[in-house]
């Protein structure tokens, strides 16, 4: 263990003397947790999330089983509660409020190719084997119209741009820009529509004719990630009760993409990082798109926001993602793994190929990439704390201070499409006049 009393140690585990291994919190960046079911990954996982607790480190946790997010809701001491932010479909039906957020938010024109780009990657990832350029060029084209005329667009917005003739007709009225009106008079209307429409339906429907999903998402009514990292808030997102893989995948892929948009969009505004530690904590992050993980862990290193991952085996990421991991990731903590794990970090770990196939549970060895690198063998153990508190207790009072009522989101979401068309139509008759004869002549 290093022992610097002037800097902070993030412990990673324990000897069998029950002494604490750790390294410089400063070297640990970017940390990816291996290792079979049940060898110990979620201990190491919670042991770093309490540092954050007791540190008062912002960090956002995405779960998609709960079982961590609802133990680590139980560590959560009642004075820090009102810290918590508990994401959670299910508290629709629970609380019958939800905390929502928005994936199209953009709070400026300099948010708008961040958040169209990095929205549209999530998408492609999640529907790569059915992903096509002109859907991309759909997609773009849509997003970039629905963001000039609003910065509270939401997936219903665009679905029902694509799809709905009156609603699309009532934005493109007041669009000066003739080639963009060239898109969609001409090559939407006579090349794209009769097959982008179902397309884009089948993409979009799926996951806003989730109602759980609809909840989280389908809201101008959603929490500021942005303003949640700089306030140090414990964001805890529980997927367990969505029932569809693509659905989780989504979910937890839109969140971290808001995490990315954030970064970049502090990066524009300040030369500096964030002034206080984020860490977001991925578990099962074989789950989420490729894009999702390799642009945070490329990005996010310089705005002071530290990745944890944790999946079984590096053979669960995609091959673009296993061999960066080394580079990506300073810090390797590896339980009992299969061969290829084993294979990837034999030159950095102290245990050999063998060793590392036969580790007992709860064992691991662990390398960081710091001056001079450190590398170890130690245990996880179950974390314990002074009290555990109920977690749905934690979760009821994270909504009350965040969320929304269930009937307050539906009737914003109900009104929004309508809202767009009547706030163009208060634009000056004499523009209306000028875009309507454009629009005559586009077509």
């Amino acid at each position: 263990m290093i022992n610097n009393d002037d800097e902070e140690i993030d412990i990673l585990g324990f000897g069998d003397d029950g002494r604490a291994y750790g390294i410089l919190s400063r070297d640990r960046i970017h940390t990816a947790i291996f290792g079979e079911s049940g060898a110990g990954k979620s201990e190491t996982m919670k042991l770093l999330i309490l540092q954050c607790i007791k540190r008062r480190h912002g960090f956002m946790l995405i779960d998609a089983h709960g079982t961590l997010a609802r133990e680590v809701l139980m560590m959560i001491p009642r004075e820090l509660w009102s810290n918590t932010v508990y994401i959670n479909p299910a508290t629709t039906i629970w609380f019958k409020k939800v905390i929502s957020v928005n994936p199209l938010e953009c709070r400026d024109e300099e948010d708008k190719h961040v958040v169209v780009m990095s929205f549209l990657n999530v998408l492609k990832n999640l529907y790569s084997d059915s992903w096509g350029d002109r859907l991309e060029t759909i997609l773009r084209n849509a997003l970039n119209i629905l963001l000039d005329v609003g910065k509270e667009i939401t997936l219903k917005d665009l679905r029902s741009f694509i799809i709905n003739q009156e609603f699309r007709d009532s934005i493109l009225r007041n669009v000066t820009d003739l080639d963009v009106l060239h898109f969609w008079y001409e090559i939407f209307e006579k090349n794209y529509k009769k097959e982008a429409v179902g397309v884009v339906y089948n993409k979009l429907d799926k996951i806003l004719s989730t109602p759980l999903a609809m909840f989280i998402l389908n809201s101008r009514l959603g929490i500021d990630i942005g303003q949640m990292m700089r306030e140090c808030k414990f964001i805890v997102v529980d997927l367990a009760d969505i029932a569809s893989d693509d659905i989780v995948a989504f979910l937890g892929s839109l969140l971290i993409h808001l995490v990315y948009v954030e970064a970049k969009r502090h990066s524009r505004h300040s030369t500096s990082s964030l002034p206080t530690p984020f860490n977001l904590f991925i578990d099962e992050a074989h789950l989420f798109p490729s894009f999702a993980i390799k642009e945070v862990l490329n990005t996010l290193r310089k705005f002071n926001v530290k990745v944890t991952i944790a999946t079984q085996s590096i053979n669960s990421l995609p091959k673009d993602i296993a061999k960066e991991i080394p580079a990506l990731c300073r810090t390797i903590i590896c339980f009992r793994c299969d061969i290829a794990t084993a294979t990837l970090f034999k030159s950095l770990l102290l245990l050999s190929k063998d060793e590392m196939l036969s580790l007992s549970l709860h064992k691991f060895a662990f390398y960081s990439h710091s001056s001079p690198p450190v590398a170890g063998i130690a245990m996880s153990k179950k974390i314990t704390v002074k009290e555990y508190n109920n977690w749905l207790d934690v979760a009821r009072h994270s909504v009350e201070i965040y969320g929304n009522d269930v009937r307050s989101v539906m009737r914003v979401s109900d009104d929004r499409m309508v809202g767009i068309g009547k706030d163009m139509s208060r634009r000056d008759g004499e523009t209306l006049t000028r875009l309507n004869t454009s629009n005559t002549k586009t077509r």
